[in-house]
């Protein structure tokens, strides 16, 4: 379904995704400061 509205919208201007990104990024941020959702970012490691 993803894939099919990316089609749809064809080629998308750089600084619109990078806008986008940092909303998405903003939100997460704000659902993990209320305890709603726990980030990781991939680059960090982990130990089990």
């Amino acid at each position: 379904q993803l894939e099919a509205i990316t089609a749809r919208l064809g080629p998308v201007p750089v600084s619109r995704i990078e806008q986008i990104r940092r909303e998405i990024m903003g939100i997460a941020r704000e659902l993990e400061e209320a305890g709603e959702i726990q980030l990781q970012l991939f680059a960090e490691q982990t130990a089990e």
